[in-house]
């Protein structure tokens, strides 16, 4: 109530006279006058009459009305055969002469009702028993069968998922697939169970913040993670962290506050009493995250998810960590019982004692591929000579392109139902294209043979007596693949399943998903085993070395011991440091310590088939709160993640309140107030929804 450059008071309380404001109203001084001529406002006689009423009778004012904390109105007197809503009606239709019409026809009402609840017009068995009931619960009991319709959540649902900005796809870019449905699911069930409002909201914004959650009350936080997300090469992950809170503080605001909180990013907000620095203490609520700021282009969005086995697995699913935890155990008694045995070998150790620990029973070939020129023993060229690079993982190495390979002849002639494993050193030249690293695949005859191969930043195993009816076809989905020396390895158990293929990066097993499974015959390919292509096509690009074939499907502390021997000779040729100790130490008691090595093999069992589950099961997306740190963020300078203005924290717009001091600063205090006597816009937001 300050005035302005005259320094008298803008109101007085009833005295219009001796307030600047209507001064500023009534003078014919250019300068003083109010609104200033430049804005293009004039004001009517009639409003600067209504002004100086207003001060004249006490100039109260408050907020905003959508401000205040609603306060339920006293009810009219109900009119005669009519309910609360015609009692706000009344008054204004008797004003103008109007009367209520007379109740529409039954089949009208039910149609109405069906449609605005179930979205769908009412079965021929609903109509016929509304029609034929004459009793005063009809209406009501049609009612009921309508909400216990499974539609009825669905119909719900539908504008809830616009409001969540439902998609099973990341959005950006390739758009790839990602796994959203177990929460589309879980917002219809919580319609069609009735769930209560407050309830719906707290899961959502912080299910996982509940005490000892459940799996569903942590489904329900993918509202969170419904934001578009990105892996494209170039962006900033920073900044993609920024996007990703600014995009929540908005979906919150436009669901739960009838706010456009977004104005805010940038400055304060035009219109609405909520500041930039509301908008950034709003953000560090979802900022203190585990979510990375780049998903990978992968289902799991290298972000928190959630496995959801089907019930058939869900015993072993929920036994396993018990099980593995006990293994781990079991492996760290008998590292301490073997460790004196290691240091008695290491004492002597030499490079060539490894050689004694690779696995030789059914070894059909081993190509070490560092002879540096010509052509490797085993092997024959086919198109151009194989150029060799100096320095390989083991020595020089060939480098593999279009237009030139090696055959190793019948060397892995493996049957379709038959158990083998292949595997190698690789360099690719590049993270993309798809190229044969090891194969026997007869390429004009349906492609029938075996093929371990690179594809982008992942690798996959054929198994084909005929594409696509009659084959296997297995691929990891982490993309782990890069372009440094990697070792890759396949083995299969001859079951002519999918889940009988199993793949290796590095000796650790890979997660993998099953494109194709419909392996029926046994088939051998006519074509002679070769490295770097199939018999005509995709070739690899890069350097290939040490390759192993066996008869048999390996198991996987033997994959182990092949992946780590190039590495441990070479610690082993100098002075190893701590690090490379330890690994030989490993390598050691993994292949000539019984009790660690059965200790080893029944984890790697165990989490073989905890990765088995987990690539057949579906994921969802969830939200993951950082517990060793608080909720904070920064005030963005015109919204730039790399200008950062004062640090905030966690807190709800001023204009609203603060929290209670006893809430907790993170999401589940947010969800509380959100839900609260407190918060005067979730109510009118909510109901005026309903109503529109």
């Amino acid at each position: 109530r300050k005035g302005g450059k005259s320094g008298d008071p803008a109101i007085i309380p009833g005295k219009p006279e001796a307030s600047e404001v209507m001064k500023r109203l009534l003078t014919d001084d250019a300068d003083d006058h109010m609104p200033p001529a430049e804005f293009h406002k004039v004001l009517t006689k009639d409003q600067i009459a209504l002004v100086e009423r207003w001060i004249k009778e006490g100039a109260e004012y408050q907020g905003h009305w959508a401000f205040q904390i609603p306060v339920k109105p006293a009810v009219p007197k109900i009119p005669d055969g009519g309910n609360a809503v015609d009692a706000f009606l009344a008054a204004p239709l008797a004003a103008k002469g109007l009367t209520p019409n007379g109740p529409a026809p039954k089949a009208t009402l039910l149609r109405r009702a069906a449609l605005d609840l179930t979205g769908l017009p009412p079965s021929d068995a609903d109509l016929q028993a509304f029609l034929a009931d004459n009793s005063p619960a009809a209406w009501s009991k049609a009612l009921d069968r309508l909400l216990a319709s499974p539609h009825y959540g669905e119909n719900m649902a539908m504008q809830w998922l616009d409001f969540a900005r439902y998609a099973d796809s990341n959005g950006f870019q390739s758009d790839t697939q990602r796994m959203m449905w177990p929460y589309r699911d879980w917002v219809i069930k919580a319609f069609n169970d009735n769930k209560p409002f407050d309830a719906f909201t707290v899961e959502q914004l912080a299910g996982d913040l509940l005490p000892n959650p459940t799996e569903e009350q942590r489904i329900a936080t993918g509202l969170q993670r419904c934001n578009p997300t990105t892996n494209e090469g170039g962006t900033i992950v920073e900044e993609n962290l920024a996007n990703y809170a600014a995009d929540r503080v908005q979906t919150m605001g436009w669901v739960y506050l009838g706010l456009t909180t977004n104005c805010a990013q940038c400055h304060d907000h035009k219109f609405d009493p909520f500041s930039q620095k509301d908008f950034y203490a709003m953000s560090a609520f979802f900022r203190n995250t585990t979510q990375g700021g780049l998903d990978g282009n992968v289902k799991d969005g290298r972000g928190p998810v959630i496995y959801l086995p089907s019930d058939a697995d869900r015993p072993r699913w929920e036994a396993l960590p018990g099980e593995i935890a006990k293994g781990n155990q079991q492996v760290a008694a008998a590292r301490k019982l073997g460790t004196p045995l290691f240091e008695q070998w290491f004492a002597k150790a030499k490079p060539v004692d490894l050689d004694a620990d690779i696995p030789a029973k059914d070894l059909v070939a081993r190509l070490a591929l560092n002879d540096g020129k010509g052509l490797p023993t085993g092997t024959t060229a086919a198109g151009e000579p194989v150029a060799w690079m100096k320095n390989g993982k083991t020595g020089p190495a060939p480098v593999f392109k279009k237009g030139s390979h090696l055959v190793l002849g019948e060397a892995g002639n493996f049957g379709t139902k038959q158990a083998f494993s292949a595997g190698a050193w690789i360099k690719a030249d590049k993270a993309e294209g798809t190229g044969a690293i090891i194969a026997r695949m007869d390429d004009p005859k349906g492609s029938q043979g075996w093929n371990l191969f690179q594809t982008g930043r992942n690798v996959g195993v054929y198994v084909i007596s005929k594409w696509p009816d009659d084959a296997i076809k297995v691929t990891t989905t982490r993309n782990p693949i890069n372009t440094a020396y990697q070792h890759v390895f396949m083995t299969y158990d001859g079951s002519g399943k999918a889940a009988g293929v199993k793949i290796y990066v590095n000796g650790v097993l890979a997660e993998t998903r099953t494109e194709i499974d419909k392996l029926k015959t046994d088939t051998k390919a006519a074509t002679p085993t070769r490295i770097g292509q199939r018999s005509h096509g995709e070739p690899f690009h890069g350097s290939i070395q040490d390759v192993f074939l066996y008869a048999r499907a390996l198991a996987p502390s033997e994959v182990t011991t092949l992946s780590k021997l190039a590495t441990l000779r070479q610690s082993l040729a100098g002075k190893p440091n701590a690090q490379q100790k330890d690994a030989l130490r490993e390598h050691f008691l993994l292949n000539r310590h019984e009790p660690f090595k059965l200790a080893a093999n029944t984890v790697a069992k165990l989490t073989a088939e905890q990765m088995a589950i987990r690539s057949r099961s579906p994921l969802t997306h969830v939200q993951e709160e950082k517990m060793d740190s608080p909720a904070m963020a920064n005030i963005l300078i015109r919204g730039a993640y790399d200008k950062k203005g004062d640090a905030v924290p966690a807190e709800i717009p001023a204009a609203l309140g603060k929290l209670p001091a006893d809430a907790p600063r993170n999401r589940l205090g947010l969800a509380k107030w959100i839900v609260s006597d407190a918060n005067p816009l979730t109510t009118r937001v909510t109901v005026n929804r309903m109503w529109q």
